[in-house]
């Protein structure tokens, strides 16, 4: 029976969880490309009319091929389901309501494990019902889009830990909230009075309270002033006041306190789930040392640890395969003390070490070091000659320039800049073609120098080689003779090598943390993306359900007619409208910029003939723009900040070398395999080391090196201040 389950689990992992996972996007996706509840099956008819504003209707999913999908997924993420069940130690945990409020110590979620469970298979039948059984649940509300929504939230573990953050942060906000609700009470009820004498100002902003509440928070987002102003103001100069000490004490004060609050709370929060991490790794590791101490000596052997990685590769195919290069390696930098024995200490290093991938360096000779060895060395020295690179840079800059003066009758507005001569095009093509040879040449000269595989590991490498071959494909496309012969097009993709003048700038000190920055928080800010696009769906979904076909130029429908003369009509906001998924997502990206979405607020309720329609533009504000906006305001500056901090202490030298002869750059370690850390590993040669994808970020990995690599504190070993034995172990010792 174990070995079924490991056999299930094996499979699960490798393909059956890429493919559920894949399968809850797809059941996602679909409610794009189905067509939205309110219209029913005259959906095509509607959209290519043109009298309701959306997305075109080729985008639309046939029925046959959507229920064909629906069926398809959900099929997979059942069996998905079921295998799972089965390579449990027992099944029937996974049901155990004893559980219930006991969180998964490995999580940073704080769902607990069974709640995630019994959503995931809830939500899973409700929608295998929709799918299986049409006709028996045709007449249920539209709640598919919100079960697909809450299936690919319970799914995603990155998406539950951001959640929990900002459920986390709800009571902070709340209460500044409520005092920025009652500061609004108040100055609503104030202007309300003040403004009641029939004046211009009462009678736009301040008619009765409900209203004055409505533009005050208007005001509060700074979209209609210094409008909602200027009738009072015109009249009376003394006015300002009450605006002026409105928006310093609302927006200005209060709105920074409840950035600050977040910003504040977000950083608890990273501190204990770090500290949460640490303390779980530590107590799992200290049990692990325990149970493989069998003997009670605080030690264990290099046989017992080598069994530690056979076990590892038989029963955790998540952890990678250790080989046995990978286990001479790893077990020598483990053995920190060079004693063939791992206590304690150095065994709680162990999931740091693990994440190490090593590479040797003579994998990265590429067949031009290996064959011609001599002119390596020539095309070598000169790729890594400081003149090269700065050769490179003036190309840039001069290519640059070219691009600038061709561009010049474009960035001038010039309309006649299209007619060219011919002498003029063909001068334009000779300098093309000089700039595109040279970047090929220094391609091939890389390639040549660090051979493939390091030349292929940098970033900057592989967008300088897709451009460059981009380039010299349409170059030799537009050259060879056939019907396209627009010289054009290589000026457009030359003009994405530009992009590189950007390590010029990033180069300069000043520019260096904001680089990297960029660097850590960019592949970082995809967690908040996606729960952005979590949101984004579920008040698209909310808006297609209650205004879809609101939005319509059809001259016998109602609700156009109650939109002719308002602002939205003319401001020809009729694009924005919750008609489809799609223009709903581009409606609630305008909203989630603030500016204008008053227009578009004031259009839907005309359109629906209630003011009620505000209280969904306003919550969308209030979860959108207050809490997500602020939570990535945060986010971006506690990066720069952990960022900054750190480039403050560096010493401005590239790399650094160990106390045991390892040299550490900023990615990787660079040492001799034969001896480790005082132990023999079996290994000749030289030898990289780099921190794996879920080590640690690119801002600690340096560190992160250096501390697996450095020398460990002298062990006590019974001596007194000044170097000699203490009396306790002189005794022991005569």
């Amino acid at each position: 029976m174990n070995h079924i389950r490991l056999v299930t689990y094996r499979f699960t992992s490798n393909y059956f969880s890429f493919l559920a996972s894949a399968s809850i996007t797809v059941q996602l996706l679909l409610t794009f490309f189905q067509p939205p509840p309110w219209c029913g099956d005259d959906c095509h008819d509607l959209f290519d009319s043109k009298l309701y504003p959306s997305f075109p209707s080729w985008m639309l999913v046939p029925q046959g091929t959507s229920a064909f999908l629906e069926k398809l997924t959900l099929a997979t993420i059942l069996l998905e389901l079921f295998l799972r069940t089965v390579y449990l130690t027992e099944p029937p945990r996974y049901f155990d309501c004893s559980s219930l409020f006991r969180s998964d110590p490995s999580s940073s979620s704080r769902l607990p494990v069974s709640v995630k469970n019994s959503i995931y298979i809830i939500t899973t039948l409700s929608l295998s019902s929709f799918a299986f059984f049409p006709s028996a649940t045709s007449s249920l509300p539209p709640v598919k889009p919100f079960l697909r929504l809450v299936l690919f939230v319970i799914a995603s573990e990155s998406t539950i830990r951001e959640l929990s953050l900002i459920r986390s942060l709800l009571p902070e906000v709340m209460r500044i909230l409520m005092l920025e609700f009652l500061l609004l009470t108040i100055y609503a009820w104030f202007g309300t009075v003040v403004f009641a004498n029939g004046s211009e100002e009462g009678n736009a902003s301040f008619s009765d309270f409900p209203n004055a509440m409505w533009n005050l928070w208007v005001l509060l987002t700074t979209a209609n002033f210094p409008n909602v102003m200027m009738p009072a103001y015109s009249e009376n100069r003394a006015t300002f006041l009450y605006f002026s000490s409105f928006l310093l004490i609302a927006y200005y004060f209060m709105m920074n306190l409840l950035l600050a609050a977040i910003y504040s709370d977000y950083d608890k929060f990273m501190k204990a789930k770090r500290e949460r991490v640490e303390q779980n790794q530590k107590a799992n590791l200290e049990e692990a040392f325990a149970l493989l101490d069998v003997n009670g000596e605080d030690e264990i052997s290099k046989e017992t640890v080598s069994s530690l990685f056979d076990f590892l590769n038989e029963h955790c195919p998540d952890v990678g395969y250790i080989d046995s290069v990978r286990a001479k390696l790893l077990f020598a930098i483990l053995d920190s003390s060079g004693d063939n024995l791992v206590d304690i200490d150095e065994f709680l290093k162990f999931c740091q070490v693990l994440s190490l991938e090593f590479a040797s360096a003579d994998s990265y000779r590429g067949w031009f070091e290996l064959s011609f060895p001599s002119p390596w060395e020539r095309v070598n020295s000169i790729v890594e000659h400081r003149m090269f690179a700065v050769l490179v840079d003036w190309i840039l800059v001069m290519n640059a320039v070219v691009i600038a003066l061709q561009s010049q009758h474009e960035l001038a507005g010039d309309k006649e800049s299209g007619k060219e001569t011919s002498a003029e095009i063909w001068g334009w093509e000779c300098y093309e073609t000089v700039f595109t040879c040279f970047y090929f040449v220094e391609m091939v000269l890389r390639v040549l120098s660090s051979g493939w595989k390091g030349y292929w590991e940098m970033n900057r490498n592989k967008f300088d080689f897709v451009v460059t071959m981009i380039t010299v494909g349409v170059s030799v496309y537009v050259y060879y003779p056939n019907q396209e012969n627009d010289h054009r097009w290589i000026r457009y993709v030359m003009m994405l090598r530009l992009l590189r003048l950007l390590r010029l700038v990033v180069a300069l000190e000043q520019f260096q943390v904001i680089g990297a920055t960029l660097t850590e928080v960019l592949p970082n800010a995809s967690r908040m993306l996606l729960v952005l696009f979590c949101t984004f769906y579920l008040f698209s979904t909310i808006g297609v359900l209650f205004f879809g076909g609101l939005i319509n130029t059809d001259p016998n429908s109602v609700y156009s007619g109650r939109l002719k003369g308002t602002e939205f009509d003319d401001s020809n906001f009729w694009a924005n409208s919750f008609n489809d998924h799609c223009s709903a997502f581009v409606t609630l990206f305008e909203l989630l910029v603030i500016n204008n979405w008053t227009v578009t607020c004031d259009g839907f309720a005309a359109a629906s003939n209630s003011k009620l329609a505000r209280l969904f533009f306003v919550s969308f504000h209030l979860i959108g723009v207050v809490v997500i906006n602020n939570l990535v305001i945060s986010f971006v500056v506690e990066a720069f900040m952990t960022e900054y901090n750190a480039a403050g202490s560096r010493t401005g030298r590239k790399s650094n070398r160990t106390d045991r002869g390892v040299t550490v750059s900023s990615q990787q370690a660079t040492f001799d395999a034969t001896s480790i850390t005082g132990t023999r590993s079996g290994v000749e040669g030289t030898y990289y080391a780099k921190v794996g994808r879920r080590g640690v970020g690119s801002r600690r990995k340096s560190s992160f090196l250096m501390n697996i690599f450095a020398k460990p504190p002298e062990k006590d070993m019974g001596f007194g201040i000044m170097g000699s034995p203490s009396l306790p172990k002189l005794d022991e010792e005569l």
